[in-house]
C-alpha cells in the first residue's frame, strides 16, 4: 500500500525515516518536496521516496529508500512498481 504525504505531514516524519533507512540523521529541512510515496506492508511503514513536480507531465522521484530490517525484494519490487506506475 502506498500513500501520499504532503510536506507539511512529511516535516514530521522525515528525519525518522532517513535515519531508518540510510543511519544517518539529515535534517527535516534539508530536502524540499512536493509530496513524498511511503510504502506501508500492513502497518509497518517499509520506504519512502520524496517526488518534486517540474511539470504536469515530469515528476523526479529524488531520494529515498527502504529500511534495511523490512526489506523483501519481491515486496520492494511490487512496491516500486506501484509507486512509478
Amino acid at each position: 500500500m502506498i500513500h501520499v504525504v504532503s510536506p507539511d505531514d512529511w516535516q514530521q516524519y522525515a528525519e525518522k525515516f532517513h535515519l531508518d533507512v540510510f543511519g544517518e540523521l539529515r535534517d527535516k529541512d534539508f530536502s524540499r518536496v512536493d509530496f513524498v510515496l511511503v510504502a506501508f506492508d500492513k502497518e509497518e511503514p517499509i520506504g519512502f521516496v520524496q517526488c518534486r513536480e517540474f511539470d504536469k507531465e515530469t515528476i523526479y522521484m529524488g531520494f529515498g529508500g527502504f529500511i534495511p530490517e523490512r526489506k523483501s525484494h519481491f515486496k520492494n519490487l511490487s512496491v516500486y512498481s506501484k509507486a512509478v506506475s
